[in-house]
């Protein structure tokens, strides 16, 4: 998910890249689902615009547990000052009224944490948690000569060499509260300006401020937390939420989607395999929906089937998609195809821009538990090089797999479905 530069002008908010937050994520740590991956991203195109962390910051990731938008437990990180080239990271865990205030109270849960500014990470064990915090390779993909071309898309990555300041935090799920079901997380920034403590930067969900806000309002945005987000006021005197509805008109999607991104949380089961957030492309922008796993009945197969992406121009740890319902009497159907950051195994939810396709179903043939669908894009502009406007999936319902097309290649796929 990504939030670089979200000030106007395409500046880091206050000036100051060292507290631009750059992405924000959440899921369970693989092989161990007792344990979460919580991971705050600052500083775009790190070390160029800056070399260390700001000591006088403190950098939060807060995590509200019943609904309402207020931070109850909160995971506060402060740098020590740079001393030899060298810095150190305190991490603090306040709870109840603590946590929804602006500070860096409660029992310390990392201490003396040394930050990795080069190629060798240095990683921080004390009791259930883990922390690292130090230059990472940008994991934002975005295409951004498909983006200035009218979306017309071409599979490459500007990111693919640029780098950001990651803050890391490996933490046993209890410490996230006990109703997975209605948690959810965001990452702030706060300053120290005369000796008292400003909300610099906010992010949850991709884009929401880089996109939806605009001029000053990138700022007053930045400045409220997410349970002012429904009332707050624009400069133009209107709600976020109706701004929000108005760019969302422009931009040919669903108005009352503004409800639903706002307000801007990150919402994380941690009760579940997947990360946190899913979404889809709209015009470019990534907005959560709804996911979903399969089931059958004697008319309607609904399904899901996931791979694992090494090919380029993708990462390695991207996932192939492919879901759709089709009714196997009436021969109709939709499907639907995406490329996810994360691996099968901790897959994120979050759909690479320029990467969502919605296909029409052309025709179905059934011999037994196999399933062949055909389909077809229903929008061809913005093909990635080398993709077919068309697909034909095979279904084994029988052997759990699927096989399908990827950039003229045919791949094996994981099949989520039950009767």
């Amino acid at each position: 998910m990504a939030d670089h530069l979200d000030a106007p002008g395409l500046t880091s908010p206050m000036s100051d890249p060292r507290t631009d937050i750059t992405d924000v994520y959440a899921f369970r740590k693989p092989g161990d689902s007792s344990k979460s991956i919580l991971v705050l991203n600052v500083n775009p195109l790190a070390p160029a615009l800056a070399a260390f962390f700001n000591s006088e910051a403190i950098y939060t990731i807060n995590v509200d547990t019943d609904g309402d938008a207020v931070a109850d437990r909160s995971f506060r990180i402060r740098f020590s000052d740079v001393e030899g080239g060298a810095q150190t990271a305190t991490v603090h865990l306040a709870t109840g009224a603590l946590a929804a205030r602006q500070n860096d109270g409660g029992p310390a849960v990392i201490a003396g944490a040394p930050a990795s500014f080069g190629a060798t990470p240095q990683i921080t064990t004390r009791g259930a948690y883990r922390f690292f915090a130090g230059l990472r390779s940008d994991p934002f993909f975005f295409d951004l000569l498909g983006f200035i071309n009218n979306l017309h898309f071409t599979g490459s990555d500007f990111f693919a060499d640029k780098n950001v300041f990651a803050i890391v935090l490996e933490v046993p799920n209890s410490a996230l509260g006990t109703s997975p079901s209605k948690t959810s997380l965001w990452g702030r920034t706060l300053l120290s300006q005369s000796g008292t403590l400003v909300r610099d930067d906010r992010m949850a969900r991709a884009a929401i401020n880089t996109v939806f806000n605009h001029g000053q309002d990138k700022n007053i945005f930045n400045s409220i937390d997410p349970d002012k987000d429904l009332t707050a006021l624009t400069a133009e005197g209107i709600t976020f939420v109706q701004s929000f509805r108005n760019t969302l008109t422009a931009l040919g999607g669903d108005p009352d989607l503004a409800v639903v991104l706002l307000p801007d949380l990150l919402n994380y089961d941690f009760s579940k395999m997947a990360g946190a957030g899913s979404a889809v492309v709209v015009a470019g922008v990534a907005m959560p929906v709804a996911g979903y796993f399969g089931w059958t009945n004697k008319d309607i197969l609904r399904f899901r089937a996931v791979t694992g992406m090494p090919k380029a121009p993708l990462p390695s740890y991207a996932s192939y998609v492919i879901e759709g319902q089709v009714d196997l009497r009436a021969r109709t159907g939709q499907l639907a195809k995406s490329i996810h950051a994360g691996a099968p195994d901790a897959m994120s939810g979050v759909v690479f821009p320029g990467t969502a396709r919605s296909l029409r179903v052309t025709d179905i043939k059934q011999t037994g538990d196999t399933v062949l669908i055909s389909g077809e894009i229903t929008d061809k502009m913005g093909l990635l090089k080398g993709e077919s406007p068309t697909l034909s999936i095979e279904i084994d319902r029988s052997a759990g797999l699927a096989q399908a097309d990827f950039l003229g290649s045919k791949v094996v796929m994981r099949l989520d479905a039950h009767d």
